[in-house]
């Protein structure tokens, strides 16, 4: 092949990245010659988005793709080794692409996967990708399903040194290649507590979707936090939290401080702080815990940071993230003005009567600043022009504000109001429509776990073919 193939690949750039389907890369002159020099330049990925080139940075990731393309088996080592880098998962491109991209190979590249996925070692992300690609090469290569859902079992029989998060990932995997073979093997890393519930519900939900049960069989769980050791819940179901909410980088404080359910969503809570802090639910917003980790309404559009993940927040609870007094779990919103706000739980305390799950404002400091005003540093600016009736804008600013802002008022009643307007008793799965961020209301009630995974993996597959 010319040098004149491997320069037109190094110049598509992002943009033929996100067409719909992927690039017919012979159509510039590439064939099995250039087994080598593609796989030279897959290996030197970058795995940072925001500082890849707009052509040369992505040509890892048009020679991996060309590699699937071409089918060579030469390739499947130096694919495989794409794996064991320790940035993997934070490469979005990479860990949505290694399942295509390996199971283009069809049977070849079934034991080498199989090596992979029961190495134990490197990212449990990448192996997770491994496990797809079977799932892959056995709905294209029926023939080989049993001998992918075996080597997916595999790995899952060390459910109790495996990531709980991993084993989740492997039964997605048995549940999509529908393994009723496996239920036994299932139901024991569930039975040993070593299953992330969070992202796939629990065994009764895994049972239905394998259609060994038509309806459940208890209530259905809330799917607050997973933890890898034993927890009795139970012990929360009569717990109100007391919080305290504050704007960062303002001073003097702006402040909230509420009781409500631990069974709080943070979906719930969103609205909570918009309703208690006087927002106007006009932007986006994230909550960040102590980890690292992300809650927002589409985890699917977010890339946490290495080792983090990112879930829906309307199947996370406030006893997920918040469980001693002193744990702080962080609000953003408006990634424009950049409102920061610090949650602290302060308290946790027993209760007698189901009403004390209603959020109750009990105190707080200073009105909530006009939106889209500039920020922590663009409102204190406008404040000190308010404040000076001999600047020349003081006019301006003050027809801006509007005459009865009072940047020092607080209204209890009326921030009581606010919360009773939500229409809801928190903590409880059937609620009021939510307004969104764009004030139109959300539905009503939980969202299915598993059709929400569902349509996600769907449009990411979409996405990255």
């Amino acid at each position: 092949m010319p040098h004149s193939a491997i320069a037109q690949l190094k110049r598509l750039g992002r943009k033929t990245l996100e067409q719909p389907n992927w690039f017919d890369y012979r159509s510039i002159g590439l064939d099995a010659s250039d087994v080598p020099a593609l796989t030279a330049l897959a290996l030197q990925a970058s795995y940072d988005d925001e500082t890849l080139d707009e052509f040369e940075g992505y040509a890892s990731i048009h020679a991996w793709r060309a590699l699937a393309q071409l089918r060579e088996p030469a390739a499947i080592p130096a694919l495989l080794a794409l794996a064991d880098t320790n940035q993997t998962s934070d490469c979005d491109w990479l860990i949505g692409d290694l399942p295509n991209v390996l199971s283009t190979f069809g049977a070849e590249a079934l034991l080498p996967i199989e090596h992979k996925l029961c190495s134990g070692q490197g990212d449990i992300f990448a192996r997770a990708a491994m496990a797809e690609a079977l799932t892959h090469i056995a709905t294209n290569h029926p023939d080989r399903r049993d001998a992918c859902v075996t080597a997916i079992a595999k790995s899952l029989q060390a459910f109790t040194d495996n990531d709980p998060v991993y084993n989740a990932m492997l039964i997605i995997s048995l549940v999509r290649l529908k393994a009723v073979e496996q239920a036994s093997l299932m139901a024991a890393a569930f039975d040993a507590n070593r299953v992330d519930w969070s992202l796939l519900g629990d065994w009764e939900e895994v049972q239905i979707e394998l259609g060994l049960l038509a309806e459940r069989q208890t209530p259905k769980p809330r799917f607050i936090d997973w933890h890898p050791t034993p927890q009795d819940t139970t012990e929360l179901d009569d717990k109100r939290y007391q919080i305290h909410i504050a704007l960062d980088n303002i001073a003097p404080p702006i402040w909230r401080q509420l009781t409500l359910s631990c069974w709080t969503t943070l979906e719930e809570l969103h609205a909570i702080i918009q309703a208690v802090m006087g927002w106007e639910f006009a932007h986006t917003y994230q909550f960040t815990d102590r980890h690292g980790n992300i809650f927002v309404p589409e985890p699917e559009l977010v890339r946490p940071a290495a080792g983090r993940i990112s879930k829906d927040d309307s199947l996370v609870s406030l006893s997920e993230v918040l469980q001693q007094p002193g744990d702080i779990l962080h609000y953003h919103y408006d990634f424009g003005d950049d409102w920061r706000h610090t949650i602290t739980l302060e308290a946790v305390d027993d209760h007698a009567d189901d009403t004390l799950f209603d959020p109750v404002c009990l105190d707080g400091g200073r009105a909530c600043p006009p939106e889209d005003c500039g920020g922590p540093w663009g409102y204190q600016e406008k404040l000190q022009i308010l404040a000076d009736p001999e600047h020349e804008l003081h006019q301006d600013m003050q027809d801006w504000f509007g005459e009865d802002f009072d940047p020092e008022a607080f209204d209890l009643s009326a921030c009581q109001q606010e919360l009773d307007s939500l229409g809801y008793v928190s903590g409880f799965p059937d609620f009021a429509p939510l307004p969104d961020t764009t004030g139109k209301p959300r539905k009503a009630g939980k969202k299915n776990k598993r059709r929400q995974q569902k349509k996600a993996r769907k449009a990411q597959r979409k996405r990255k073919k």
